[in-house]
């Protein structure tokens, strides 16, 4: 299974850090990328959501 298709799959909203495991990137990287305006998410009072499709749509983006 791909990483786009993990993402799609996925129940509800992401955290940071099952964000971090799917790209296999690390959590400061995806707090990088939120605050530079690059990664779409969703704020929840402080913390920092992410939508799988969204993600996923963004990954298809960034590749091509």
């Amino acid at each position: 299974m791909t990483t786009t298709e993990k993402l799609k799959s996925a129940q509800g909203l992401l955290s940071v850090r099952q964000l971090s495991q799917l790209l296999g990137s690390h959590p400061m990287t995806i707090y990088a990328w939120v605050r530079e305006g690059k990664l779409p998410c969703v704020r929840v009072g402080y913390r920092v959501k992410f939508d799988g499709d969204v993600v996923a749509d963004w990954l298809t983006r960034r590749a091509a």
